[in-house]
């Protein structure tokens, strides 16, 4: 299965969270914590263009933010967090979330159970459509270099201190 994931790894974060991290006993619920900031800054990032690394290209035959439809994407990365010793990763379950978030090259759509293809607004049964593909509409906060956003990084950072703190007081 193909999925959009990030992953939070100690090369992330700063080098006094390192050193911080690295002194608690378990660093398990400070990478959980982490994860769910990632997980809320991905969930809104999908209303709130400052929290994208780039900005969406617009959809012509829809109103609204594109994206959003039913909301399902959104939620699967709420459900979508692990933790695995100095890393937590996470992403989506949906196959298409990768394609939103790094876009496809054109490609052609067939039909799967019938002859033709027809949709609301057609003018007649096509064999195959033509799609020119997707542009990238990144969610989650992290470039295509893989570098974090400056306001992720940021987020994630007072995420670990306050958890971390949490712990040693």
């Amino acid at each position: 299965m193909i999925s959009a994931t990030a992953r939070i790894t100690k090369d992330t974060i700063t080098p006094d969270l390192k050193s911080r991290i690295k002194a608690l006993a378990n660093p398990h619920s400070v990478l959980q914590a982490m994860g769910m900031a990632l997980t809320s800054i991905a969930t809104l990032a999908f209303r709130q263009a400052n929290l994208r690394p780039t900005p969406w290209k617009e959809v012509k035959k829809i109103t609204g933010a594109p994206l959003y439809g039913t909301g399902d994407m959104k939620h699967s990365i709420l459900r979508s967090i692990r933790v695995n010793g100095d890393s937590v990763t996470v992403g989506s379950p949906k196959k298409y979330a990768a394609y939103h978030q790094f876009g496809t090259k054109p490609y052609v759509i067939t039909p799967k159970n019938a002859k033709s293809l027809f949709w609301p607004g057609a003018r007649h049964h096509v064999k195959k459509v033509n799609h020119p593909g997707l542009p990238p509409r990144p969610f989650f906060p992290f470039f295509k270099n893989g570098h974090i956003t400056p306001e992720a990084k940021r987020r994630l950072g007072s995420t670990a201190k306050a958890a971390i703190d949490s712990q040693t007081k």
